[in-house]
């Protein structure tokens, strides 16, 4: 499928373009296309994920070996998500340079500064994992499948802000806040959805 696509695309078929839109899906072409951009390019990996030249013209289907730190990947269309140590670590992959987490306006330094911070806080965990969600939804990955998780962290957030402790934080993290951050972490080891 993937050599037709590539001869469709090369112009090696008389296809009007129509047609071809009609014989291959949107993801096809766009795997087609990354391969085509790929096959001639032996600088590396651009995307600061380490690279991935296996050999694995699988378009997709091959085992990701739950390295999502490659967000740049062959993915087609999508460029894969990737973990909050891939986001804390290649800033200049962002697709922005400030998010705003629970009502609260933080520029890249300070969101790495939250991404850095080491310990148990509760907030701070699931902080962590909705900055990493928010940047693979930015990124331009599929966000049908978290909306509503990335919707409730900020709430959770809201009331229960970066930093806090105590009783209540506990009893909210047993009741929702521990379900939410483990749906987000999900969604950024690539697990919540495919990767195209």
């Amino acid at each position: 499928m993937v050599a037709a696509s590539l001869t469709a695309i090369s112009g090696g078929s008389d296809m009007a373009s129509g047609a071809l839109n009609n014989a291959f899906t949107d993801a096809e072409v766009g795997l087609a296309a990354s391969e085509i951009d790929s096959a001639g390019d032996d600088s590396g990996d651009s995307s600061g994920g380490g690279g991935d030249d296996s050999g694995d013209s699988s378009g997709g289907g091959g085992d990701d070996s739950g390295d999502s730190s490659d967000a740049g990947g062959d993915s087609g269309s999508a460029p894969g998500t990737g973990t909050m140590s891939y986001w804390e670590s290649t800033p200049g992959a962002w697709p922005v340079t400030s998010l705003t987490i629970a009502g609260t306006s933080y520029d890249q330094d300070g969101l790495i500064d939250i991404l850095d911070t080491n310990g148990n806080n509760k907030p701070t965990s699931m902080a962590k994992q909705l900055i990493a969600a928010e940047l693979n939804v930015l990124d331009g990955n599929s966000s049908s499948c978290i909306n509503t998780e990335i919707d409730a962290a900020h709430e959770w957030l809201g009331d229960f802000p970066i930093g806090t402790s105590g009783g209540s934080v506990n009893s909210a993290w047993s009741s929702t806040g521990e379900a939410l951050t483990e749906a987000l972490e999900t969604y950024n080891l690539g697990n919540a959805t495919p990767r195209n």
